[in-house]
This record gives C-alpha cells, structure tokens and sequence, in this order.
C-alpha cells in the first residue's frame, strides 16, 4: 500500500471532514462543530439570557460533573448575547490553581485585549484602545496556555497616567485600569460585558488557595456592566458558596447542569455527522443507535464520555473501508482497550480497589478500608496510584473526607463479555 494511502484520514473513510465525537467544546467563534448541534438546555440558556439581561452586571456559576457540557452552554449564551450587541472575549478565561489577584486581572484585560484584536471592523476607537492596552503587557510576565508576554518596561500610559512600570502593577492600579477599559468598552456602543472563567474545578483540591482568590476579587467582580460567570464542579460551587461574603454578592443560585437525555445525545450525535460530511461525497454514520444506547447508560448520559468511547471504539476498528459499531463491537473492543492500557498495568490489590470502586458512583478511603477490610493508611496509597495513572478523580469534598470516582474510561471494564454487560450496568 502507498504511504500516502495509508495516511488517509480516518473519517474521510466515512465521507467526513473530521471526528464528529471530538470532546472539544462548541466555540464562540470558529471551530468545526456546528452550533446547530447545541440541544437540550433550554431551561438554562434562558436563565442565562435573563441574567445578562438585568443590566448593571452579575455574578453567576456554573457547575456539574466533568463532560455534561458546561463550557459549551456558556459559549452557546454567550454567542447569543454578542449577537445582541454584548461584547465578550472569542475564548474562555482560563483560571491557574496558582492564580493570585493581579493574574485574575491581568487574565481578563488580557482577554478583552486579544479579541479586540481579532475583531473585523477595526474602528478608530478600538484601535485607540487596543493601543493603551499594550502598556500593560509591555510590564507584565504572565506564561500559561494563552498568554505569553516577556517585553521591555516602558511605553504610553493607560488613563490620566504617563507612564506605566512594575511599581504602578499593583492590585488598586490594576482594578482601577480594569475599570476603566470596561468604560471604554462602554463608550464603543456595546451594552454590556460577559466574562467567562474556566477550569475552575483545577482548585477542588486547593480549597484554600480558592477561598483567598475568591475573597481578594470579591471587590473586583462587582465591578458594574460586567457579567462574571464561573464554571467549575459542584466542589466548585460549594466551596465558592462557603464563603458568605463573596457569595452574598452572586446574583442567582448555582446553574446546575444535568446529563442531557438520550433523545438529545442521538440528536447531537447525528447533527454533527451531517454537519461534517464532505461536499459531494457520500457519507456514512459510524454509530448504530444500539451502541450509543449502551454507551449512555454505562456512562450515565455524560456526553463527554459516550462522544470519547465512540471516537476511540471507531478508530480502534476502522481499517480500509466504513464500519457500522454495533452494541458487541463497542462493548469487545471498548473492554480490551480498558484492559490492555488500564488495568493489567495495575497491581491485583489495586486491581480489586478499582473493581469495588466500580460498584459505586462514589466512594472515600473509609469507606473502601471497610469493604476491603484494609488499613485506611494503605487505601489512601492506593487511591493516589489509581489518581496518578487516570484511574480515578476526585468529584467532591466534604471538610476532609474526599469522594471519588472511576474515569469514565475504566468503565469500560464493565463491558466485559464474558460476564454480560447487561447487568453489570443496571447494577453500576
């Protein structure tokens, strides 16, 4: 076979132009999964939209399980009220369990300065402003995934200052420059401003360092005509809510998301394969609805999780031409991989940690020391072995005590043929 044959990509074999069961979330602007395929959260876009609506700014988080699509239904609102002349950044903020107040400032100007950029219509007042952001990042060092910035002191100030330097690049003169931009955003005719955070579950285990974050931007984020939001887990939440002075200041309960419903997970599933098929070229679904059934309720209707196990079980049997995953194809080659990569790379006493960890949706190190009647000391070794090989994660913390749960990927493993999946997952 040519070289070149055998780099064909593998959803081209389907007529498709990509992986339609890529977990990336649906962006604001750009990105090759359709908006149309956003479905089955309309009680919670309208929250949101009344939220943005009540002018004069807000605070609001945003919280569920890994893989329920929370940054999408943000970015999905979000992309609403740009269109109803809000201005938000084109990507999410990303938060650092190691952020302090200036980075959560900096972040957010940094933001604000990046989609300005990009914008098409280029007015003499963008270009003013996008010229007195650069100061600021001319001062500032800030490394992480979106932003690097490393450049000689110096340059025109922002506001009624001349000249900008690391001694003026505190936490007042920060706020007040925040404040200012967010006023001249103002004056470019835009109603109001949305912010998004991300990633904020990365602190579930650091719930210290959130709660100091938390109460040094308490001020910050009560700043007028802009709408923070906040998404994270439900530790997320509730560490955020144990904290009166900064929750009293949050403008509705938590968003909750639950799993989407299996009408809506074949709907999405499908949207996207249309979506992505190839012009003039006949195409072909991968899935049978019998393995995204299964899927759904081994993975409790996590969307994240059925769209990964499609993609990988797909992959894994697609050779030279289309195949069709029917419910014993996903549940065989899904139970091998989980095997091979996972738990034949664990030792048996952890192997049965996991087998009994995957009876429950949830479990502590007490509780597995009394199932397995084993020291608590050991479990916890255990328990952060299985963390360290992707195993598990950690969902919740109630004081001391830590909840987890097995990755999506080890409950593969129920899938084993051999003992039927069936029951094994109306037991899970």
């Amino acid at each position: 076979m040519d070289s070149n044959e055998e780099y064909v990509s593998i959803w081209e074999i389907y007529g498709l132009q990509s992986d339609p069961f890529t977990i990336s979330p649906i962006l604001v602007k750009g990105g090759l999964i359709s908006q149309k395929s956003f479905m089955g959260r309309e009680d919670e876009i309208k929250r949101l939209e009344k939220i943005f609506r009540s002018t004069g700014g807000s605070r609001t988080i945003v919280c569920g399980m890994q893989g329920v699509g929370k940054t999408t239904l943000v970015n999905m609102a979000r992309l609403k009220a740009i269109e109803n002349n809000f201005f938000s950044p084109f990507q999410e903020i990303k938060v650092d369990v190691d952020w302090e107040v200036n980075d959560f400032i900096v972040n957010s100007i940094a933001a604000i300065y990046s989609s300005l950029i990009k914008m098409k219509q280029q007015t003499k007042e963008i270009t003013e402003l996008i010229e007195k952001l650069k100061p600021i990042f001319e001062t500032y060092e800030q490394r992480d995934s979106n932003y690097s910035v490393s450049t000689p002191v110096g340059g025109v100030g922002f506001g009624n200052t001349t000249t900008i330097n690391q001694a003026k690049l505190n936490s007042t003169w920060l706020t007040e420059t925040f404040q200012t931009i967010i006023n001249s955003i103002k004056k470019l005719g835009f109603r109001e401003i949305i912010l998004h955070y991300n990633n904020l579950d990365t602190f579930d285990e650091e719930e210290e360092k959130m709660k100091k974050l938390f109460n040094r931007i308490r001020d910050i984020i009560q700043i007028p005509n802009v709408h923070f939001i906040f998404v994270g887990s439900p530790t997320t939440s509730s560490i955020i809510s144990s904290i009166p002075r900064v929750i009293n200041t949050f403008t509705d309960t938590p968003i909750t998301l639950e799993p989407l419903s299996l009408i809506n997970v074949k709907k999405i599933i499908k949207t996207r394969i249309e979506h992505l098929a190839i012009e003039d070229m006949r195409y072909f679904d991968p899935t049978a609805e019998e393995a995204i059934e299964l899927l759904y309720s081994l993975h409790n209707g996590n969307i994240r999780a059925i769209l990964n196990s499609l993609s990988t079980a797909i992959r894994e049997v697609t050779e030279e031409k289309p195949v069709i995953l029917t419910k014993d194809m996903a549940s065989n080659i899904l139970y091998k991989i989980a095997k091979k990569r996972f738990a034949d790379k664990i030792t048996t006493t952890m192997q049965s940690v996991l087998m009994e960890m995957l009876k429950q949706k949830e479990s502590t190190n007490k509780i597995l020391a009394v199932k397995l009647k084993k020291q608590p000391q050991n479990i916890s070794k255990y328990l952060g072995v299985l963390k360290e090989n992707q195993c598990i994660i950690l969902i919740r913390a109630d004081g001391r005590e830590k909840f987890y749960a097995i990755a999506e990927w080890i409950k593969w493993l129920l899938l084993d043929p051999q003992k039927g999946y069936q029951a094994q997952i109306i037991q899970f």
